[in-house]
């Protein structure tokens, strides 16, 4: 058989953003499985006896939190693969995805799952100015529920949440939780409406948790949830019993995990407690 490879590499220069588009799905999940690949099975230490935190009444001061758990993945997409590893149900998960992959979205939105996209100003595509920024959302917004904004580096900015209200979507930010962050921005935060927190420190144990909820005031009407970061990458900080007690004990706050690919096995392992039903802080 003789092929015409004029025609064959001209139909495939017309077509190459549909053939881009239609790849996106298969390099997501290429990606996924040669980290896991690279990565050797880690050793799971024995779980090591954690003293009961001291009591801490009014604790979060009857904060509100969401029932579905956030799963962060960057720079990449949450793929139903990646649920999947972690044991998680998409139908309880909010989920980021950083690359505008609508396709996946409409995909896992139909699998339940709420879906937001994830600007974050430390990778290259959101480092073009608030103006491009926001164009670039513009772009894509509709086919997502909700947006959330990585609160550092250059879109760490008070105008810029305020100008992400204009799409009508939920908005979230996800500062890191310390005195430091709180001291610059904690009456801006206080007086913040509209929007919801993300929280994340990966060295906080369950104190830190407690402490950090009661000494600060935020908006009667914002949503707080908790990023940990568990398994491997930060278990010399925070080991697997202390994010497991973080977990059950964190009293009316839903924590959520980060780059659950760092450790897919561990995070499989918590699947049932983080999905288990949470009563909020104003029940008893």
């Amino acid at each position: 058989m003789k092929f015409n490879w004029k025609n064959i590499f001209a139909f495939l220069f017309r077509n190459k953003d549909k053939i881009i588009e239609a790849a996106k799905p298969i390099i997501d999940q290429v990606e996924e499985i040669i980290d896991d690949i690279k990565k050797d099975k880690p050793d799971i230490p024995a779980p090591e006896e954690i003293p009961e935190p001291e009591e801490i009444s009014d604790q979060s001061n009857h904060l509100q939190s969401t029932e579905k758990v956030w799963v962060w993945i960057e720079p990449s997409t949450v793929t139903a693969l990646s649920l999947k590893k972690c044991g998680l149900n998409p139908q309880n998960c909010i989920i980021t995805d950083m690359k505008g992959n609508t396709r996946n979205c409409k995909k896992m939105q139909k699998l339940g799952a709420t879906v937001y996209l994830l600007v974050h100003p430390l990778y290259k595509q959101w480092q073009k100015g608030k103006t491009q920024a926001l164009e670039d959302i513009r772009k894509v917004v509709d086919s997502y529920d909700g947006i959330v904004l990585d609160f550092e580096g250059p879109l760490r900015n008070a105008q810029f949440v305020e100008d992400l209200k204009q799409f009508g979507k939920p908005v979230v930010i996800a500062p890191k939780a310390s005195a430091e962050c709180l001291n610059d921005w904690g009456e801006h935060f206080k007086r913040l409406q509209g929007v919801d927190f993300l929280w994340w420190n990966y060295s906080y144990q369950l104190l830190d948790w407690q402490n950090f909820f009661m000494t600060y005031e935020f908006d009667k009407d914002s949503k707080h949830n908790v990023l940990l970061s568990i398994g491997r990458k930060y278990r010399e900080h925070v080991i697997d019993q202390e994010c497991l007690n973080i977990i059950e004990n964190l009293e009316g706050i839903r924590v959520g995990v980060f780059q659950p690919k760092n450790d897919y096995a561990m995070t499989a392992e918590f699947a049932h407690q983080l999905q288990k039903p949470k009563p909020k802080n104003n029940e008893t």
